[in-house]
């Protein structure tokens, strides 16, 4: 009996998988030596039912993140509008200090953006940020503090550092920027600009574009606690021009006029 008892075992592991190699012709049939209903019965072994609640079980769906929306910000025209209300607010001609606060202006901005903007736009704060810009001159000491001290947002600083001698292409390299983005990136993600120039004129640039762009990007590494700089170039063709012309934005701005509600 013992040596029937042990072959079954035997058998019983071979069919578990927790022993391999194995020998069928050596076996013994189990079904004609115990009745596996009288040994056990499984009914009353588990209920599977009552150890494993399906509703506590994690949803697939609630696993899945979702891609958080990213933003466009058109940074000089919402800084620009900014500054205007906030000296308008206090009976000052914004031009005749718009060179002299300029640094502390833009501290104030940002701070300002990444609280009572956004809350009052109901931005969620998991979102991403794209600040498009043109370069400023005495401004990457600024904007990195800016980084670091806003490091719980994900942004990026795009920046577009050359100077070009065609005025209509240099006054409007970042608007083109901004629309260019927002086409590359609503391809596959949720995408939303801000900003309150309609680019109404974009017919007068937007083909003049038809060459190399190198622009900087900066962005601060949560893992090293460490700013990112880099340089990408952008090939542009006619087609992605076309579709420029073409695409419609969803945007997400509080006009000038309204911003003395949060300042």
């Amino acid at each position: 009996m013992n040596k029937i008892i042990a072959n079954s075992t035997k058998n019983t592991l071979y069919n578990s998988g927790l022993i391999k190699n194995k020998n069928t012709s050596s076996v013994i049939n189990t079904s004609s030596v115990i009745n596996t209903s009288s040994v056990i019965n499984t009914s009353s072994v588990i209920n599977t039912s009552s150890v494993i609640n399906k509703s506590s079980v994690i949803n697939k769906s609630s696993v899945i993140k979702t891609k958080p929306t990213v933003y466009i910000v058109d940074f000089l025209n919402i800084f620009s509008d900014f500054r205007e209300i906030k000296y308008k607010k206090h009976n000052i001609d914004f031009h005749t200090v718009k060179h002299s606060n300029k640094y502390q202006d833009t501290y104030d901005f940002f701070k300002l953006f990444f609280t009572k903007y956004i809350d009052y736009v109901n931005i969620d704060r998991n979102s991403m940020f794209y600040f498009v810009m043109k370069k400023l001159n005495d401004y990457e000491v600024v904007l990195d503090n800016i980084m670091k001290e806003h490091y719980r947002f994900k942004m990026k600083f795009i920046i577009i550092e050359d100077k070009y001698d065609n005025q209509i292409l240099d006054k409007n390299k970042d608007d083109f920027l901004c629309q260019y983005f927002f086409y590359i990136l609503q391809k596959n993600n949720k995408c939303i600009l801000i900003s309150n120039d309609k680019y109404r004129d974009k017919k007068n640039y937007i083909k003049l574009f038809n060459f190399d762009i190198f622009i900087r990007v900066v962005n601060y590494n949560r893992k090293t606690h460490n700013l990112e700089k880099s340089t990408l170039k952008i090939h542009l063709t006619d087609n992605i021009s076309d579709n420029i012309l073409l695409q419609k934005y969803t945007r997400c701005t509080i006009p000038k006029r309204d911003l003395n509600l949060i300042l």
